[in-house]
């Protein structure tokens, strides 16, 4: 049940778009490899094997910041919902 409701909403949200499901795949894919490549070869930052590399870490931090940002949005748009209608 909830494969079929998360493939309908993917599908309706990108029913328009040209690459369509495959975007929401290859956005975060791209966005690894851009930043593994800034860190690598303009910033210069070492990647010695004991720490991971800087691609990950902006990454893992980008996913929290995505993450509370949408749980905020959401948490205000209920609150004004439910004083709306109280």
């Amino acid at each position: 049940m909830i494969l079929n409701l998360v493939y309908r909403e993917l599908t309706v949200r990108y029913k328009r778009s040209m690459l369509g499901f495959m975007w929401t795949m290859l956005n975060p894919i791209i966005m690894k490899a851009v930043y593994t490549v800034v860190s690598s070869t303009i910033f210069r930052f070492p990647y010695n094997g004991t720490l991971p590399s800087l691609g990950i870490i902006l990454m893992s931090v980008l996913l929290a910041v995505v993450t509370l940002t949408i749980g905020y949005t959401v948490f205000t748009r209920a609150e004004d919902d439910f004083v709306y209608y109280v």
